[in-house]
């Protein structure tokens, strides 16, 4: 987490809060990143109707078993909704 403060501030946690009645829709993806010499992988979740970042992850890896976790994390948070992927195949 500390990286996380790093990159967008302490009020970082802030911007993640949102009804979960509100969400519609979600927008799932990851990137690579290099941030001080190291590799990571940011995964996020938005919803394009209401401008909010839903949950992000920054790990120092990409597995299944992440995709797996990120995934049921989501499913906890806002229930059963329609998500939209680039349909990119997760590699270990």
């Amino acid at each position: 987490m500390e990286l996380v403060t790093k990159i967008f501030g302490s009020g970082s946690r802030d911007r993640f809060r949102i009804d979960r009645r509100l969400v519609r829709r979600i927008f799932v993806d990851e990137t690579l990143l290099r941030l001080d010499g190291q590799v990571y992988w940011l995964w996020l979740a938005y919803e394009p109707d209401q401008n909010a970042c839903l949950l992000m992850h920054l790990l120092r890896e990409r597995t299944i078993f992440v995709c797996y976790q990120f995934f049921k994390q989501l499913r906890s948070r806002y229930d059963r909704k329609l998500i939209f992927t680039d349909g990119a195949q997760c590699t270990t």
